[in-house]
């Protein structure tokens, strides 16, 4: 890294066996939070670290883009190597955070746009959306209980993340939305 950090607060520290690049093979790598962000070391950069020299620490799921700091964020690869990333996010006009689930695309180096998986009152969510409403009329909304809304507050905390075996010749195609691997549990 090339500036330092104060007080720099670690989580989530583990190595996984993942595509990283465009050649599409799978190779160890070790990934780590820190300060609201997650980063990655590739096998290059590990062998360089044990031997002793400089390496490079890169930044991989970044908040900016794949929601905000202050999110919970969970990665983990499936067995062909898949990388998927399990988060919490605000939601607009609501006080509550929703669950969210993005997938890591090895030839362009970053990831997909996260889909909502769940959130209190998703239902005022999703007639919100398929309504067009304004900002004002979601948020009345998401207190009132006659609109699918309530008072109460739900928040997602600690998410993680299991996927599943490697795509056999039986498997091929069973999950559509992520048709390059089966997910097995969440």
């Amino acid at each position: 890294m090339v500036e330092p950090f104060a007080a720099p607060a670690f989580h989530n520290l583990k190595f996984l066996n993942g595509k990283l690049t465009a050649d599409g093979t799978p190779e160890p790598f070790f990934l780590f939070g820190m300060n609201g962000m997650t980063y990655v070391i590739d096998k290059s950069n590990l062998d360089l670290f044990c031997e002793g020299s400089p390496g490079t620490i890169t930044p991989f799921f970044k908040p900016e883009e794949n929601g905000n700091s202050q999110a919970d964020t969970v990665i983990g690869t499936d067995g062909d190597g898949n990388i998927s990333a399990v988060y919490t996010d605000t939601v607009p006009d609501t006080v509550n955070n929703a669950l969210y689930l993005t997938k890591y695309d090895p030839n362009i180096g970053s990831f997909g746009e996260g889909i909502l998986l769940a959130m209190n009152h998703m239902q005022v969510y999703e007639d919100a959306q398929a309504g067009s409403w304004s900002a004002q009329e979601t948020k009345e909304a998401y207190f009132d209980e006659s609109m699918g809304g309530g008072m109460n507050k739900f928040s997602f905390a600690q998410p993680q993340i299991a996927l599943g075996t490697p795509t056999t010749e039986e498997t091929q195609g069973l999950s559509p939305s992520f048709p390059r691997g089966p997910i097995q549990t969440w």
